[in-house]
C-alpha cells in the first residue's frame, strides 16, 4: 500500500481504474463506430476521407497480394498505371500493429480500422499516464488529467476522422520516448543504455507509423535531452559522455529498424514529384494567425489541420501548472522545457504566416518533406495536457493535509471536468458511414467496368476522381490516375499532359488540380488527349461533367449525373496485358516509362533484420548476466 495526497491506494489498482477509465473514454469518443462496427468512421457531412481514398485501398490491396496471389507489395499497379509500394510510408506494411488489425484475414477491414482506431486512442491515454506518472512523479490524479487531456483532444479526433490513419496512430508513441528519454536523464550510468535503446526502439515503431510525427518527437527528444545535459554539473564529465554515447545509440538503433522504410525512400525520393517542392508547396495548409483563438474558442466540426482547440479547462490547470511550478525547483526546468514547446511548435504551424518556417525551410535540407506545418500542434498538444496535469498534482500536494477527501473531490472534479469540455468538441467530429454509402456512388459504374475488365485488361482514367480509389479496388479496376502524396516525376509529367493540365507546382492528385478549386469540377471543359491515354491502355474514361466533343471520346451512359466515355483509339489497339506484379510502366508502343529497381528495398530489411537480432541478443544477454 502507498499513501498518496492523504488517500490510501495500491499502485495495482490506481492503475487497473486508470487503464479502464481511459479504454471507456476512447469507446465513448468512438462511439458511432462501437454502435456499428463494421462502419465507415468518417467526419460528419465530409464528402470526403483518406480513410477511403488511401489506407483502406491500401490495406485492401495488401490484404489482396499477400494471401490471394502470394507475394509481397513491392510494387502496386491499381493507381497512377503502377508505382512502388513497399517504399510508401502511407502503405503501412511496417508498423507492426497494422499486421494484427488490418493485414491478416481475420477481421473484415472495416472492423479492422475501427478496432485500432480505439486500441490507439487508448494507447495515447495509457502511454501519457506512464510518463507522467513514471517520468515526471505526478500522483494518480494528475497523471489521469494529462491523460485524458492527450486522448480526447479535438485535433487527435479532427485527423482521426479525416481518415489520417498513420498520423493518429503515431500519436501514443510520443510520450513512451519521452519517458525513456527522461528515464535516461534521471538513471545512473549504468541505466541510461537501457533507457536509451527503449527510447530508439519507440521511436522506430512511430516513425513506420508516420515519418513527420516521428521527426517532431525527434526534435522534443533532443531538446529535453539538452536540458538534462545542462541541468548535470559540468564536472560530472562521465555522466555526460555517457548520456551522449546513448543518445547517439538511440539515434542509430531507430535508424536501423526503420532501414527498411527510409532507404527504399530515400533511393526513390530524386525520381519524385516531392523532391521539387518549393516553400510554398512545403507550407501548405499553413495556420492562420486568427485560428491561434481557437485555443479559447473551440471550432466545432471544423478543419482538422486547423484544430487549435486544447480545451478551456486544460490550459486552466495548464496555467495552474505554471503558477506552481515557480515554488518547486525541481518542476521549473520542466515546466520551462514544456513552454518552450509550446511557443515553438504554436509558431512552427504558422508556416509562412509566422516566419520560423520558412527560415527553417532555408537553413535545414530536407525540412519541405515535412509538409503542412500545422501537424507539429501534437506538440502543443502533449505539452499543454502534462503542464495540466502537473497543475492538478501541485494543488491536490498543497491542499492534501487540510481535508481528508478533498483530492479525491478535486481530482474528479477536474478530471471531469477536462472530459466533459473536450468530449462537447468532439462529438462534432466524429461520424460513421454504413458500407453502402461509402461504395453507392458510381457503383453501377464500377459493375459495369468489372464486368468489361473479365474480357480485356484496361485502365480507367476520371479527370473528375468519380471513379474513388476505395470503390476501383474493391472493383478489381486499375486507374491511370490517383491521389497519392507520392508520384513519379516522369509519369505525373506525361499525365498531365495527356490530361491537359498546366502544373503549376505539387499536389497530391494526378492529375494535378489547381489549388482552391473543386475537385470535380477542376477540369470542366478540358478533354483528354484520347492518343495518349490510350498509351496508357485507357479505355474508358469516368467524369462528373461532358468532355466537349471529340470523335475519339463515344459517350456510353449517364449514371447519377456520372458520364462514361470510351476511348475509341484505345478501342483500335489490338488487347494488351497489365501484368499487375511487374514493376515497369510502359506505354502500349513499347517506350518505358519507369522501371522500378527494388534492391534498397531488400537492403533496408537486411539493415532492419540485423539491428532486430542485435537487439534480440543484447535483451537476452542482458537478461542472463544482470
Amino acid at each position: 500500500m502507498i499513501r498518496e495526497h492523504g488517500k490510501l491506494f495500491t499502485s495495482h489498482w490506481s492503475l487497473v481504474i486508470a487503464h479502464c477509465s481511459l479504454l471507456a473514454l476512447a469507446l465513448v469518443l468512438l462511439w458511432p463506430v462501437v454502435r456499428h462496427p463494421d462502419w465507415w468512421l468518417w467526419k460528419p457531412e465530409s464528402p470526403h476521407s483518406d480513410l477511403a481514398v488511401t489506407h483502406w485501398p491500401n490495406a485492401h490491396f495488401t490484404r489482396r497480394v499477400l494471401w490471394e496471389e502470394g507475394r509481397f507489395p513491392l510494387w502496386r499497379s491499381t493507381i497512377m498505371s503502377g508505382a512502388p509500394f513497399a517504399a510508401n510510408p502511407l502503405a503501412g506494411l511496417y508498423y507492426p500493429p497494422n499486421w494484427f488489425f488490418l493485414f491478416l484475414p481475420w477481421l473484415p477491414l472495416e472492423m479492422g480500422f475501427n478496432l485500432s482506431a480505439v486500441v490507439h486512442l487508448w494507447l495515447a491515454g495509457a502511454t501519457m499516464y506512464a510518463l507522467m506518472r513514471r517520468g515526471f512523479d505526478v500522483g494518480a490524479w494528475g497523471a489521469l488529467a494529462a491523460a485524458v487531456a492527450y486522448e480526447a483532444t479535438p485535433k487527435l479526433l479532427a485527423h482521426l476522422s479525416a481518415g489520417h490513419v498513420g498520423w493518429t496512430q503515431a500519436w501514443g508513441w510520443l510520450p513512451v520516448v519521452i519517458l525513456c528519454v527522461v528515464q535516461a536523464g534521471k538513471s545512473a550510468s549504468g541505466q541510461v543504455c537501457k533507457w536509451g535503446v527503449g527510447a530508439g526502439a519507440a521511436l522506430a515503431i512511430q516513425f513506420l507509423a508516420d515519418v513527420r510525427m516521428a521527426a517532431y518527437t525527434l526534435a522534443a527528444a533532443v531538446t529535453l535531452a539538452l536540458f538534462f545535459a545542462i541541468r548535470k554539473s559540468p564536472f560530472v564529465h562521465s555522466y555526460i559522455r555517457t548520456f551522449v554515447h546513448s543518445l547517439i545509440r538511440t539515434f542509430a538503433i531507430s535508424l536501423g529498424l526503420t532501414a527498411c522504410q527510409w532507404l527504399p525512400l530515400l533511393a526513390l525520393l530524386p525520381e519524385m514529384t516531392r523532391a521539387s517542392m518549393t516553400l510554398h508547396d512545403a507550407a501548405a495548409w499553413s495556420l492562420p494567425w486568427r485560428y491561434l483563438l481557437g485555443l479559447l474558442v473551440a471550432d466545432r466540426g471544423g478543419f482538422h489541420e486547423w484544430m487549435t482547440y486544447v480545451g478551456l479547462s486544460t490550459l486552466a490547470l495548464a496555467a495552474l501548472g505554471v503558477w506552481q511550478a515557480r515554488r518547486v525547483r525541481e518542476r521549473r526546468w520542466l515546466t520551462g522545457w514544456l513552454l518552450g514547446l509550446v511557443v515553438f511548435a504554436a509558431w512552427f504551424s504558422l508556416g509562412e504566416n509566422g516566419g520560423l518556417f520558412t527560415l527553417l525551410y532555408r537553413l535545414i535540407p530536407g525540412m519541405g518533406l515535412l509538409r503542412v506545418p500545422p501537424r507539429i500542434w501534437v506538440l502543443v498538444t502533449f505539452a499543454a495536457a502534462a503542464l495540466a496535469g502537473l497543475g492538478v498534482d501541485e494543488t491536490i500536494r498543497r491542499g492534501s493535509s487540510r481535508r481528508r477527501t478533498g483530492p479525491l473531490v478535486f481530482g474528479l472534479i477536474a478530471v471531469g471536468l477536462v472530459a466533459a469540455d473536450l468530449l462537447s468538441v468532439d462529438a462534432t467530429l466524429v461520424g460513421a458511414l454504413p458500407p453502402r454509402g461509402v461504395f453507392a456512388p458510381v457503383q453501377d459504374v464500377a459493375v459495369y467496368l468489372a464486368r468489361a475488365r473479365e474480357n480485356e485488361d484496361f485502365r480507367v482514367y476520371s479527370p473528375s476522381f468519380s471513379l474513388p480509389q476505395h470503390t476501383a479496388e474493391l472493383y478489381g479496376l486499375d486507374l491511370a490516375g490517383g491521389v497519392d502524396p507520392l508520384q513519379l516525376r516522369v509519369y505525373a509529367d506525361y499525365v498531365n499532359r495527356a490530361a491537359g493540365v498546366e502544373v503549376g507546382g505539387y499536389g497530391v492528385t494526378l492529375p494535378t488540380l489547381p489549388p482552391g478549386c473543386e475537385v470535380e469540377t477542376a477540369l470542366a471543359g478540358v478533354v483528354p488527349d484520347a492518343r495518349m491515354m490510350a498509351q496508357l491502355s485507357v479505355r474508358y474514361a469516368v467524369s462528373a461533367f461532358p468532355f466537349e466533343q471529340d470523335q475519339n471520346w463515344l459517350l456510353l451512359t449517364v449514371k447519377d449525373g456520372v458520364y462514361l466515355y470510351e476511348n475509341l483509339v484505345g478501342a483500335a489497339l489490338p488487347p494488351g496485358s497489365l501484368a499487375s506484379g511487374d514493376p515497369i510502366i510502359t506505354l502500349r508502343d513499347g517506350t518505358v516509362l519507369f522501371e522500378y529497381q527494388p534492391r534498397p528495398v531488400y537492403w533496408g530489411w537486411a539493415i532492419s533484420g540485423v539491428t532486430l537480432l542485435g537487439l534480440v541478443g543484447w535483451w537476452v544477454l542482458g537478461r542472463r548476466h544482470p
